[in-house]
């Protein structure tokens, strides 16, 4: 079996094959969708490999805009068809836009807490509830996010796409085991507040706890697990006034980082 890394240019069917994790932890790189995104990347000073983009896109104002500023950059650009476009992305409308990127070295072992607000997520595997969860910590001003084991990957095509680029403007640490760290920072000046809809109070706001907050949210299955609420400072949940019993985790999480930042 050839187990060789390709190395850039891939070929189409290389990049094609991005969209599964096995082949974007074989070759190293992930590929990120639409212009919001891909201007981010270069904002951000992001590594871009490569541009991939399709007549219509080319067409389309916002996206010609961006790819007027990539083209002020070296980076490489290459014109595929609308049924490559699709592929790539997985999408029956797909953006016909695509930036390739290296993906960096990733650390999951976790020494200090940052002051503020850590957004951790506990074994939440749908991806775009991710996405949209680091969407809402970029917006809100979050530290950094941890993603716990068994929780959807960052450079996941779903998980990017609801994030649309936010995972350039806050630190994301990945496979990192809750419990170890929450045991190994919890003489640290901060407090771990963990949702639970069964007990606690609306959480109040970050300054009134200690310099650093780390808000821990389950899957919407099982909620966090039993030995991380064993972690928790303070049980948190919002109020409930209407028949709906619950929310989706990624507008729960939405509504507690408002909470938590809004005085």
């Amino acid at each position: 079996m050839d187990t060789a890394i390709p190395k850039w240019p891939l070929s189409k069917q290389d990049i094609r094959k991005l969209g599964q994790k096995k082949y974007r932890q074989r070759f190293g790189y992930y590929f990120l969708e639409g212009s919001i995104g891909i201007r981010d990347a270069l904002e951000s000073s992001e590594t871009i490999q490569a541009i991939l983009f399709t007549a219509t896109a080319e067409k389309r104002s916002f996206d010609s805009e961006v790819l007027k500023k990539i083209r002020q950059h070296s980076i490489p650009l290459v014109e595929i068809g609308e049924a490559d476009a699709r592929t790539i992305s997985g999408l029956s409308t797909s953006p016909g836009l695509f930036a390739l990127l290296p993906i960096p070295d990733e650390l999951s072992h976790i020494d200090t807490v940052q002051p503020g607000i850590t957004l951790a997520l506990d074994q939440i595997n749908d991806p775009g509830n991710v996405g949209t969860l680091l969407r809402a910590a970029a917006f809100y001003g979050v530290s950094e996010v941890w993603l716990g084991k068994g929780t959807a990957e960052l450079y996941n095509p779903k998980t990017l796409r609801a994030a649309m680029g936010t995972h350039f403007h806050v630190p994301v640490i990945s496979g990192v085991d809750m419990i170890e760290t929450l045991s190994a920072i919890k003489d640290d000046d901060c407090t771990v507040l963990v949702t639970n809809v069964e007990q606690g109070a609306p959480p109040k706001h970050q300054q009134m706890y200690s310099s650093s907050v780390i808000l821990v949210l389950g899957s919407e299955a099982h909620g966090v697990s039993a030995q991380l609420k064993e972690a928790a400072d303070e049980f948190v949940f919002i109020p409930r006034s209407g028949p709906v019993d619950s929310l989706n985790v990624a507008m729960a999480g939405t509504v507690l980082l408002d909470r938590l930042t809004r005085k």
